[in-house]
């Protein structure tokens, strides 16, 4: 009863989900619950059975979620303004740490990072004991680069690390920030430049409007899309460019 909830909420209910649906609109509300540490836990919503509690979950869900994206564009402007004192192109591995950030959120900071300008990145947060715990990704396509083997060879400088080539935690005490940067700027050294970037392939296909639509009379076929199977990208010639919609 708490999923159908949520998902009568989401305006969800009364459709097939696609994987999009539940990648970003569904599954990210209850992700919210555990990235803030909150009292309600996700496991909670689907144990419930009284249709009233069910109900103030979803609400406390839907809060949550909210405080989640405030805090999220606090910590997006927050690090936009640490990066203006701190040129990324003038690194290899990007380093960014600071106490206003969340430790739930250090990971969605180091995705925007990487996505950006397709560079290791680490992101840290400071705990109520002073100590730096963050989160490293890299670039999609970059097998080359590896955060725990980065985080390894700088292990001198750490509390205490894990995870796996494309995305780790680590902890460390904060007046070991600076050599912990260096340490990893030295690790992604051998990177050539010519291959900073992958190679992006803008779309699957060129078609015409009307094969388009044909081919999405078949979509859900395809279905579920993620990781190592994304979704096709289509080119249409000959359009005209009418108004541009923002999506959040």
């Amino acid at each position: 009863i708490g999923l159908r909830l949520l998902l009568s909420a989401l305006k969800l209910s009364d459709k097939n989900l696609s994987s999009q649906d539940v990648g970003m609109r569904f599954v990210p509300k209850l992700n919210s619950l555990s990235r803030l540490e909150t009292p309600l836990k996700a496991l909670d919503l689907f144990l419930v059975e009284d249709a009233m509690e069910a109900q103030r979950m979803v609400e406390d869900v839907l809060k949550n979620n909210q405080r989640r994206v405030s805090l999220l564009e606090e910590s997006e402007n927050l690090l936009d303004s640490l990066i203006l004192m701190n040129d990324p192109s003038a690194h290899n591995a990007l380093f960014f740490w600071s106490d206003q950030f969340h430790r739930g959120l250090v990971g969605l900071l180091a995705t925007k990072l990487v996505q950006k300008y397709q560079k290791p990145a680490f992101v840290a947060a400071v705990t109520a004991d002073g100590t730096l715990v963050g989160s490293a990704r890299i670039p999609e396509g970059r097998e080359d680069f590896n955060v725990f083997e980065a985080l390894k060879h700088s292990e001198q400088h750490l509390i205490k690390y894990g995870g796996h080539p494309a995305a780790a935690g680590f902890e460390l005490e904060k007046d070991k920030a600076e050599e912990l940067a260096s340490a990893l700027d030295q690790f992604f050294a051998g990177s050539k430049e010519a291959e900073a970037l992958p190679t992006v392939h803008y779309y699957d296909q060129d078609l015409s409007f009307r094969e388009v639509k044909e081919f999405m009379n078949h979509w859900d076929r395809l279905e579920p899309f993620g990781t190592q199977f994304a979704a096709p990208v289509f080119k249409i010639s000959d359009l005209i460019f009418v108004a541009q919609k923002t999506l959040k």
